[in-house]
């Protein structure tokens, strides 16, 4: 279950376990502000998503092509996680076909 992050006013987003134990909001970290490197790692993400879609490659085909665990690459598409060079390589193959 997921809720709009009321320390960043609705930015991001503070997931919640099977327990229902909250998990800070990943963009500002409950701080309330979002830093600078966060905001240039989710436009980094949004943008490899976009290079995804628009060569009309799913998430799952990609993430099996690249034998990377779709949820690495969905952390990094929102913005969760940074792109290692694995997967940054992995866009950059079938962003060239």
């Amino acid at each position: 279950m997921t809720h709009s992050c009321p320390s960043c006013d609705g930015k991001g987003r503070i997931e919640y376990g099977r327990s229902g134990q909250s998990i800070v909001c990943y963009l500002c970290d409950g701080a309330g502000q979002v830093t600078k490197q966060v905001l240039v790692r989710v436009e980094r993400g949004r943008e490899l998503s976009r290079l995804r879609v628009n060569a009309g490659v799913s998430l799952r085909e990609l993430a099996k092509q690249a034998r990377i665990n779709p949820t690495v690459l969905t952390d990094v598409e929102h913005g969760r996680a940074e792109a290692s060079a694995h997967v940054t390589a992995a866009y950059a193959r079938f962003g060239t076909r």
